[in-house]
């Protein structure tokens, strides 16, 4: 039994030290509460030879099987340890399939929505060229049917005279010029 040198012994047994408190102690080793099977003897002075050795050899075999004990806990407390940090682990796993999952989708729904927009580009594009050389298509048609019915007119003012197509020509194109004097037949 240790005493606390820093203190005196007196000091030690007036107020609540190991020495009188319910901490396990020689003075209070009934309160000891040991595990099944293993069985104190209450007076330690009856021991002989024999009697020691055989509890002796009783608690050196409790001894042995709760070292047993010890090692079978601690690769059990390991296992646990291990599958502890394998649920943890597997955990993440799923959370980064899981994640890398949505950010493949949602750039596929991305690229999906992407492609739909240059389709559409194109489409517009194609109408427009298409428009356009319809639009250009439509005029020259236009400005062609004006030639031809300005040469048919010219032709059909000229069919009447020379003079008369000459004249008609000459005022339905510029009317800042004159017009030639007309000769009395």
């Amino acid at each position: 039994m240790a005493f606390l040198l820093a203190k005196r012994l007196e000091n030690q047994l007036t107020t609540k030290s190991r020495l009188t408190d319910d901490s396990y102690n020689p003075s209070n080793l009934e309160k000891l509460h040991l595990p099944p099977g293993v069985q104190l003897p209450t007076d330690w002075l009856s021991f002989d030879e024999a009697s020691a050795d055989q509890f002796i050899d009783q608690m050196t075999a409790e001894a042995e099987q709760r070292s047993q004990g010890i090692r079978a806990a601690d690769s059990a407390i390991a296992l646990l340890k291990t599958d502890t940090e394998l649920v943890k682990r597997m955990k993440k796993l799923i959370e980064l399939a899981a994640k890398n999952e949505i950010a493949r989708e949602e750039a596929f729904a991305q690229f999906q929505q992407l492609q739909h927009q240059l389709k559409v580009v194109r489409a517009k594009a194609g109408i427009g060229l298409a428009a356009g050389i319809e639009k250009e298509n439509v005029g020259f048609a236009a400005y062609r049917r004006q030639l031809q019915e300005g040469l048919r007119r010219v032709t059909n003012l000229a069919a009447g005279g020379t003079h008369e197509g000459a004249l008609s020509l000459s005022s339905g194109t510029n009317p800042t010029i004159q017009n030639p004097i007309k000769l009395v037949s």
